[in-house]
């Protein structure tokens, strides 16, 4: 090899380089004196595994799990996803695997489909639609938790209307699009629309609770890892709280 700086990145099935978390590789400087071996410990990855319940206690075949950690962004602890959600089965079975040791809890994340009157909801483990109530537990290297169930929670749901301002007329459809994220909870979109030519939009099915209103543009795909910028790209995040009783509008 030639002298200079290089990243080292190990990959196995089942395993984590703990001090590699981000997955980039290692720093490692290759020159005449560097004689010592590289020495990278894998750590075994962890699971969870369960089921889900509907509101008649019977097993939900199709429900998308996420495993979730708590994380500091500006001093407060904010809920985020580990990992993408997998489906449960035709038994209601789920299994979350190849994640790094820590502490976890899970999620159902929210279908926004009708149940009767109401609307079933995002549910934090074991049975909450609070996230600020979620039990996380500790998973130790190699460890799976097993029995980690869920059951699904019906609410009462509102529509969620407003109007995107200052959306440039030379865009070539002139919309923007528009999604609604738990301000506390999971940074999943229960719902991403398109306004209308003028701005307006309508969100529906919205359960209570504080979220933030993002829209951007030229319209878009949601994309967690944030949109694609271009000399021509705008964007707005608001917060709102919806408790009920009425419609809640919203101007960006």
């Amino acid at each position: 090899m030639e002298p200079g700086a290089y990243r080292l990145h190990v990959e196995k099935s089942g395993y984590f380089d703990l001090l590699d978390a981000d997955g980039k590789g290692r720093k490692w400087v290759a020159s005449a004196e560097s004689k010592m071996p590289i020495r990278i410990a894998m750590t075994p990855a962890v699971a969870i595994a369960g089921q889900v319940f509907d509101l008649q206690g019977k097993p939900v075949q199709g429900a998308a799990v996420v495993a979730i950690v708590r994380r500091s962004v500006g001093g407060h602890l904010r809920i985020a996803q580990a990992g993408e959600p997998v489906p449960t089965d035709d038994r209601g079975s789920y299994r979350l695997h190849g994640l790094p040791p820590g502490y976890y809890s899970v999620a159902v994340v929210a279908t926004g489909e009708a149940d009767g009157p109401e609307v079933l909801a995002s549910v934090y483990f074991p049975r909450s639609v609070d996230p600020g109530k979620a039990v996380f537990f500790e998973l130790k290297p190699g460890e799976t938790r097993t029995s980690a169930d869920l059951t699904l929670a019906g609410v009462e749901t509102f529509s969620l209307s407003g109007t995107v301002s200052g959306i440039p007329k030379d865009w070539n459809e002139k919309r923007a699009s528009v999604a609604l994220a738990a301000l506390g909870g999971l940074r999943i979109p229960t719902a991403t629309v398109t306004t209308e030519s003028d701005g307006f939009f309508v969100i529906p099915n919205v359960p209570p609770g504080e979220y933030q209103v993002i829209a951007w543009g030229p319209a878009a795909d949601w994309d967690p890892e944030g949109t694609v910028a271009d000399p021509d790209a705008r964007s707005a995040v608001r917060a709102v709280t919806i408790s009920g009783g009425a419609d809640a509008p919203v101007d960006l």
